[in-house]
């Protein structure tokens, strides 16, 4: 009878038996190492680009209340006016020194339209006048005051939609207030809001206002500019001098510039008759400019006297009578800007660079500047984290693979052991039963 041979185990080797069973999971590490890394990578920049949005409004919104408290203060030095003051200055010597009058000279312009601009220049004064120290005090707290209540209704808004929490705050808000003698509860909410009405309609009329002296400030500058440009060269002036002699009283401004272009070629006066036409030709377009500028001044000046009285008006209502009249006080504040937003953009499109109060608001300087920087940090930190990651998933399934190859390595040479236990007891029996039958015999 044949014998079934017990099978021929190898010896062990540590190394082969990691070996084997590591390999499979050694080359699963690179795939789930860069797997897991673009993952985390990703959601790192797609939670990155939430927040870096938030903060980035968070910086916008920062930087426009700091640019409104720059602003109001800019306004309370008085720089405005003081530009204004010195443009007015600069016509008042134009107009003393008869720079005005060489139009008329030359047949260019009226006595009546000349006159204009003194009146143009009493107004300024007037202006002047209205703006002092305690004026500019006044606007400058209105504003101030009109910010901080708009950010305290935001935020109570905001506090209060809390459950809980924002039940507390009202309380807590109300309680302050009563100590202070402030009226609370409904009747509170309804103070504060016409508060804020009169405080915002004060604010949107100092706005128009504002912004209408600052194109004031524009049109007098360039109208100065035309006057500083048209003064008669030496030769032109003596000569324009002895024409004016030659006509004497015989002939009105229009008839002496006929004269001028009139005069005979072969007087041997060419010269200075050719450069007292081409003076008379741009004297003549400098002035279409500034009669022009002229009517766009006029325009401002009328409305920012309206201006200054519906400010006069909103200041002497009580705040119930604002919220109670709003919608009419709206209207006519909106009628306000819309003239002053006409002139501007219809100067804007002759080329003048105006520069409102809400353009100096409105800018974002500080977020511009910081909305590359901040999206490259998030890119490079997005990709070391994500690096990070596939590193340190490779190291633990690195380790993990050891581990596992050396739990399977251990698996098997408990199997193999266990093998040669069963081979060893079968030898062992087979042997007892072949002494026990040889005994027998």
């Amino acid at each position: 009878m044949e014998q079934n041979q017990p099978p021929h185990y190898e010896q062990l080797d540590t190394r082969v038996l990691k070996g084997k069973f590591g390999r499979r999971a050694f080359l699963k590490i690179p795939l789930f190492s860069a797997s897991a890394g673009v993952m985390t990578g990703g959601a790192t920049y797609l939670v990155g680009t939430y927040v870096n949005e938030k903060f980035l409004d968070v910086v916008s919104y920062v930087e426009g209340e700091v640019r409104e408290l720059a602003a109001n203060i800019h306004a309370l030095s008085g720089s405005l006016e003081a530009k204004l003051h010195a443009e007015k200055k600069e016509l008042e010597q134009h107009y003393e020194h008869g720079q005005l009058k060489i139009f008329e000279g030359l047949g260019i312009a009226t006595p009546e339209e000349l006159s204009e601009f003194e009146q143009i220049l009493n107004n300024v004064e007037q202006f002047e006048e209205h703006y002092k120290l305690a004026e500019r005090i006044t606007i400058f707290k209105d504003r101030v005051k009109h910010q901080i209540t708009e950010m305290e209704a935001a935020g109570e808004k905001k506090i209060s939609e809390i459950p809980l929490i924002g039940n507390l705050f009202d309380t807590v808000n109300d309680g302050i207030r009563s100590l202070y003698g402030k009226p609370t509860g409904a009747d509170g909410a309804q103070y504060r809001a016409s508060l804020r009405d009169k405080l915002s309609a004060l604010t949107s009329i100092y706005d128009a206002n504002e912004d209408n002296l600052i194109a004031q400030a524009k049109v007098l500058e360039k109208i100065n500019d035309y006057l500083n440009s048209t003064d008669l060269s030496g030769v032109e002036r003596e000569f324009y001098t002895e024409l004016k002699k030659v006509a004497g009283n015989r002939y009105s401004p229009d008839q002496f510039k006929e004269m001028v272009f009139s005069i005979d070629r072969q007087s041997g006066e060419n010269y200075a008759l050719s450069m007292v036409e081409s003076t008379l030709n741009t004297l003549e377009d400098t002035y279409k400019k500034i009669q022009e500028d002229k009517a766009y001044l006029q325009t401002l000046q009328k409305t920012l006297q309206e201006g200054i009285t519906y400010k006069e008006q909103v200041r002497a209502m009580a705040k119930e009578q604002v919220s109670a009249r709003k919608e009419k006080i709206d209207a006519m504040i909106g009628e306000l800007r819309a003239t002053v937003d006409t002139v501007i953009s219809s100067l804007e499109n002759k080329g003048y660079s105006i520069d409102t109060k809400e353009e100096k608001i409105s800018r974002r300087d500080i977020t511009e500047f910081m909305k590359p920087i901040s999206g490259y940090v998030l890119t490079i930190a997005s990709a070391v984290i994500g690096v990070v990651a596939m590193g340190y998933t490779g190291l633990l399934l690195f380790k993990q693979r050891k581990t596992i190859a050396l739990r399977d390595a251990l698996n098997d040479t408990v199997d193999q052991f266990n093998g040669l236990v069963v081979n060893y007891n079968s030898l062992i029996d087979r042997a007892s039963d072949q002494s026990a039958k040889t005994n027998a015999k």
